[in-house]
């Protein structure tokens, strides 16, 4: 049989490299961005506060 091709794209090792090293995409990555897990619920109420705070000082 012949042999195939392999991509160059999967010939090349994953390096690390610092925070830009691209993560695993399964289950237990669902959320993950460059500064980690990300709180969804807590980003949400910050920006509510700060949308608040912008109000009382007008």
């Amino acid at each position: 049989s012949e042999e195939e091709e392999m991509p160059l794209e999967a010939k090349i090792r994953m390096r690390n490299v610092g925070r830009f090293t691209p993560t695993s995409s399964g289950p237990n990555s669902f959320g993950k961005t460059n500064q980690g897990f990300v709180d969804t619920g807590r980003l949400w109420k910050k920006k509510m506060e700060d949308i608040g705070k912008d109000v009382n000082e007008k």
